[in-house]
């Protein structure tokens, strides 16, 4: 059994889109994320880069398809855009634990990844780029500690959590005690 990894993930804003749109877009995003009966789904955005998937597993790959779609950007923009795909989409893995504060709620849903990735080109919104999770019920962010709240707040939108140790414990529910002697503790996970 592999060790499941814990992701972040948090709704940025498009490129381009002013800071007044951000409720809009947790609102949207609260939607997209939560689904229905706790089978929601995680997503990107980067629409223009068309199927990411279809892309080789390699940093430069990523990094040569965004140049040509931004060709303004800069070259720290683009390795940090290349570095989020690639993980969303090639290093995350089913089973693995993905933590998200609500914008609009600010709760903290903890769930397990349970598909592949997949590009939605028709979905209602320019996040195409998905991942299906299966949610457990939402948490107060009061239930965490500040330290591990802050590691949720990366510039990235999908990124690996440093501080992860107490949303490991919500999303296996192992005493913390245990944890600390195997932080790394694996977990089962219903992927179907």
């Amino acid at each position: 059994m592999e060790i499941a990894v814990v992701w972040g993930i948090h709704t940025g804003r498009p490129r381009g889109s002013k800071a007044s749109e951000q409720r809009v877009l947790a609102a949207e995003m609260d939607r997209v994320f939560k689904g229905a009966g706790g089978r929601g789904t995680i997503a990107v955005g980067w629409p223009e880069m068309g199927d990411i998937g279809a892309l080789p597993p390699d940093a430069e790959a990523f990094k040569r398809r965004l140049a040509e779609v931004h060709p303004d950007a800069s070259a720290q923009s683009i390795a940090n855009d290349a570095a989020t795909l690639l993980a969303f989409v090639h290093e995350a893995k089913v089973g693995d634990i993905v933590v998200w504060r609500s914008g609009e709620t600010r709760d903290v849903w903890i769930g397990h990844i349970r598909g592949a990735y997949a590009h939605v080109p028709d979905a209602h919104d320019e996040y195409v780029n998905r991942r299906a999770v299966s949610w457990r019920p939402p948490q107060a962010a009061t239930d965490f500690s500040k330290e591990a709240l802050r590691s949720l707040g990366q510039q990235r939108s999908f990124f690996r959590v440093k501080n992860e140790l107490e949303f490991r414990q919500a999303a296996t529910g192992m005493p913390l005690w245990m944890l600390r002697q195997a932080p790394t503790a694996a977990i089962e996970v219903e992927t179907a």
